[in-house]
């Protein structure tokens, strides 16, 4: 007689395990999955595919539908070496089948990704719950190996038929292949796979349904990246390929490799364009010492005009000219660290002299940034920016000052030093020595050049064709660079232009070397003062400092150090250099900004699950 507590464990046991099967059956019947997927697939004697997808899938919660993603793109394994092979694909039709039977239609989208053709199915607007079947139907060509590895006498048609990039499990799997003869078992072949990508497992029935059709079938339920896959061996002679419209097959085939000489034609056409348009006009030939600035252009004319941008460092010379020509004064400020002990990051503050008599633009644009009049006499917002108005109107800012730092600059200038670079372009156009602005002509090459950049990455991303994505990029970025070499001179921009290189030779030569020059300036304080802005847009203060180191020896009216720093040409010129690098951050425009990935099946010479054409996988949405 068995004890009584044994039966209450066997019991409790059984018990157990009852419940948890009954939670395991609960748990799969609510879980989002396809019920069946079944595939229908008809090949014609011209070795054209025509399938029919039904794909019955269970929504536990409310979704839109479901993504269907199916590979056109494929790398092959044959004689050792790896091919890329396209597929035509054919979307006939996508629809919804009622329990009833009847056929209804459903929202979709169809649009390239990536390698796959995807197609989302459903309505944004609704949602659905429960099974939905889904029929999609499509014709895919170029999916008969004709001449398969190992099997000589015969063609193969290898199909993945439900992919192996399901995110959901699938309950069962099906799928009928009718062909255009009749089978012979003494000559035909098949094979199925089941399981994730590279899984060898035969787990499938194969069996004929009629004369000219044969189904396969997964045993067993298959999970999440799991599919079937099928292969048929079929006599030579049933099938022939599929004939190519010759303007398609060119298309597809030839352009793509074409496409790579785009860049080629491209950079032949910028540089004709660039030689009949973008050359300055011959000047001189002759450069000879020049003793001050041309046509009295101010320094940031003269940076502008020598390297055809407007930069920072140009319109930073402008203030130290301000300073020289006695309308301003920079005074270094030492800046203490944590506590008062360490010395921080240097400042400058710059003390208003005088306003009036300053008639070139835009430095008189920039004198008014640094120093705005009365709030009332402002013509525009645009003299000081929307943000400085806002810190007036606010009271948090003086409307008028006579002395100012320069990282208190940073609340001005970045908003308007766009405006001002505009400005000193077309001022130099205005006055003859370029017939457009080189920012503008810079800026239109490297708006096209982005576009087609733009639209051969969305070829590379969307498409079958990288190379001609690749080709086009490459064509985009050869455009941008090739506006940098767009803009030209005038014959007077020239004439100026030769003119600087003089006035740099000047600036640069050595006392010894300098037995060519005649009628030159004597050496004074006020010549070395007069062109220090211009030799530092040059970017020769150097050269020119270290001819007065024994003639400029005691600090300029205009500029003083730190308390207790000694002076000489030398660390004026480390001063100053230091006040442009501490100016261009005032200046300087603050940008923010940041990027995707994809996959890919594949075809190799053995059978395996996953692998031949078809395949792909999806989810909901």
């Amino acid at each position: 007689m068995v004890p009584l507590t044994r039966k209450i464990a066997f019991i409790v046991a059984f018990l157990s395990i009852f419940t948890n099967t009954l939670a395991l059956a609960d748990n799969q019947s609510s879980q989002e999955r396809i019920e069946h997927f079944s595939s229908d697939i008809s090949i014609s004697s011209d070795s054209i595919a025509t399938v029919k997808e039904n794909i019955k899938y269970f929504f536990p919660e409310a979704k839109h539908g479901i993504i269907r993603d199916i590979p056109i793109q494929y790398s092959i394994s044959k004689n050792g070496k790896t091919q890329n092979v396209s597929i035509k694909f054919k979307l006939l039709g996508v629809n919804i089948q009622k329990d009833d039977g009847t056929i209804t239609s459903v929202p979709y989208t169809e649009s390239k990704n990536g390698n796959s053709e995807e197609i989302k199915i459903g309505d944004p607007k609704t949602t659905v719950t429960g099974f939905q079947d889904y029929v999609i139907n499509y014709q895919v060509s170029r999916v008969i190996n004709f001449s398969p590895e190992g099997n000589p006498d015969q063609d193969e048609f290898y199909w993945n038929v439900t992919g192996t990039e399901w995110s959901v499990p699938i309950t069962s799997a099906e799928a009928s292949v009718t062909f255009p003869t009749k089978i012979d078992p003494e000559k035909w072949k098949f094979a199925c796979y089941v399981g994730t990508l590279g899984s060898t497992s035969q787990e499938c029935s194969i069996e004929a349904s009629s004369e000219n059709t044969t189904h396969f079938e997964a045993k067993w339920n298959l999970g999440a990246n799991e599919g079937l896959t099928i292969v048929s061996g079929i006599p030579k002679g049933i099938l022939t390929p599929t004939k190519e419209n010759p303007v398609s097959n060119f298309w597809e085939n030839v352009l793509p490799y074409l496409s790579l000489l785009l860049p080629l034609f491209v950079f032949i056409g910028l540089f004709i364009n660039w030689f009949l348009r973008g050359r300055d006009p011959e000047g001189k030939g002759t450069i000879i010492p020049y003793y001050s600035s041309p046509d009295e252009l101010t320094p940031t004319e003269i940076g502008t005009l020598y390297d055809e941008k407007a930069d920072l460092k140009d319109i930073s010379a402008s203030i130290i000219d301000f300073a020289v020509k006695g309308f301003i004064k920079i005074r270094e400020v030492e800046n203490k660290g944590v506590f008062g002990f360490f010395k921080g990051k240097s400042d400058y503050e710059l003390i208003l002299l005088r306003r009036d008599g300053l008639l070139v633009e835009p430095e008189k644009e920039i004198f008014e940034i640094i120093f705005p009049r009365d709030l009332n006499e402002f013509k525009s917002e645009r003299s000081i920016g929307n943000d400085m108005m806002d810190l007036m109107a606010e009271g948090k800012a003086k409307i008028y000052n006579d002395r100012i730092r320069l990282s208190e600059l940073q609340d001005r200038f970045p908003q308007r030093i766009n405006d001002i670079k505009t400005d000193i372009y077309d001022g130099l156009v205005k006055k003859g020595y370029f017939p457009k602005s080189p920012q503008r002509i810079r800026n239109a090459y490297l708006f096209v050049g982005l576009i087609l950049a733009f639209l051969g990455f969305i070829l590379m991303v969307n498409s079958a064709s990288i190379l001609v994505g690749g080709s086009i990029i490459i064509t985009g970025i050869m455009v941008a660079i090739f506006g940098f070499f767009m803009p030209k001179k005038t014959v007077k921009g020239v004439d100026a232009y030769e003119k600087i290189l003089g006035l740099k030779e000047y600036l640069t030569v050595a006392e010894k070397d300098r037995i060519q020059f005649h009628n030159a300036p004597a050496k004074r304080p006020e010549t070395f003062e007069k062109l220090l802005p211009y030799a530092m847009v040059l970017g020769v203060e150097k050269e020119w400092a270290m001819q007065f180191q024994n003639i400029y020896l005691s600090p300029p009216g205009w500029y003083e150090g730190a308390p207790g720093s000694s002076f000489n040409t030398f660390l004026l010129i480390s001063s100053l250099n230091n006040f442009s690098s501490v100016a261009n951050a005032s200046m300087g425009i603050k940008t923010e900004g940041s990027a995707a990935a994809g996959g890919m099946s594949g075809f190799g010479g053995g059978g395996f699950s996953g692998g031949g054409f078809g395949g792909g996988g999806g989810g909901s949405w």
